[in-house]
């Protein structure tokens, strides 16, 4: 997949990209830097069993604070997350996740949270094979 956006791909109604129609879109933070996708957040605010995040870029730190999507989350959700980090440099990553949503999703909203983060650092995986679809 090429990293070229589609002309006339950006959707400020969605604060998204969108390509074809209805068939997929992607947030880039270069285009929106200081606000959430919404059409992730509407997806995120009518789930009512699971979602389900595959985000190689998934940050929990300001200015990024991906856990805010979870803002207005249902009750009993269940959650799962698949993203890389380099764990051999931010030792504490698996730790600054789990508060964070711990910070926005109060316990009262009975969630289940599950976290498979790829190491970069493993010169034995290539993460590319996890997040690159072939059309």
């Amino acid at each position: 997949m090429s990293n070229t956006f589609l002309t006339n791909s950006k959707n400020p109604r969605l604060r998204m990209h969108e390509c074809g129609q209805n068939e997929y879109w992607f947030y880039h933070k270069g285009t929106y830097p200081n606000e959430n996708p919404l059409l992730y957040q509407k997806l995120i605010n009518n789930a009512t069993d699971e979602i389900i995040i595959w985000d190689p870029y998934f940050n929990v730190k300001p200015p990024n604070a991906d856990q805010n999507i979870f803002q207005n989350i249902n009750n009993n959700i269940t959650i799962k997350i698949l993203t890389t980090k380099g764990l051999d440099r931010s030792r504490s990553y698996l730790t600054d996740v789990q508060d964070a949503l711990k910070t926005t999703i109060t316990p009262a909203k009975d969630c289940r949270f599950g976290l498979r983060v790829i190491n970069e650092g493993d010169i034995l995986i290539k993460v590319k094979d996890f997040f690159t679809i072939d059309f």
